[in-house]
């Protein structure tokens, strides 16, 4: 079932638009340009009445409002109550420690419906995923997960959503895997078509059938 029309998304760091319910993979090398590109990613959502959930990487809640500070992210000053949403990426995947990708879709689907429920014009997400190195139960499943968000967001079409990968803490196969779970990807600003994407039907297929 689709909870809405789909329209075209604005992204802010670029002038190109996307049909809603992209999936993008961002993989970054450069703090600078890290900072900048998410800003104007947050701030082009705000600006247009979207809904924001930001899936910060920091260690507790204390740290989130100075983290976004440093981010350089400017809020508009008419903010809606619920309009963005700033939480620990860990605690949100993990809330009971381990990490269930059944759970965390659900939990999308209703933002997704909140949000519309609340009548903003759509909402988009992004989420920081150095938390992913530590050890929880059912992260072995984590790219399953993410082959399973492109099935989800035709179903409740978040104007975008985007995984971002500090380059600095991946290895080669996770590097690999990144990039076939995801049909976008952002570089130097400008998002490309990702030549090494595989469809969630060929994923999930062969790596179910794996096991």
């Amino acid at each position: 079932m689709c909870y809405a029309q789909k329209k075209d998304a604005a992204f802010g760091f670029t002038d190109q638009h996307l049909p809603s319910g992209s999936h993008l993979c961002y993989i970054y090398t450069d703090e600078e340009e890290h900072s900048r590109t998410m800003a104007q990613f947050v701030e082009s959502g705000l600006v247009s009445g979207e809904k924001v959930a930001y899936l910060a990487d920091v260690s507790s809640g204390d740290e989130l409002e100075q983290y976004i500070a440093r981010l350089g992210i400017n809020l508009p000053e008419h903010l809606r109550p619920g309009q963005f949403i700033l939480s620990q990426a860990e605690k949100t995947y993990c809330p009971d420690g381990a990490f269930l990708p059944e759970r965390m879709i659900d939990t999308w689907r209703s933002m997704y419906r909140q949000s519309i429920d609340e009548g903003f014009l759509g909402i988009r997400a992004t989420g920081e995923t150095g938390w992913t190195s530590n050890e929880h139960p059912g992260l072995e499943r984590w790219f399953e997960y993410e082959s399973m968000l492109n099935i989800v967001v035709n179903e409740v079409p978040f104007s975008s959503i985007i995984c971002q990968y500090d380059a600095n803490r991946l290895g080669g196969a996770n590097l690999y895997e990144i990039l076939r779970v995801h049909p976008l990807m952002i570089v130097q600003g400008q998002i490309l078509h990702n030549p090494y994407y595989e469809a969630p039907e060929q994923y999930l297929s062969r790596l179910r059938a794996s096991r």
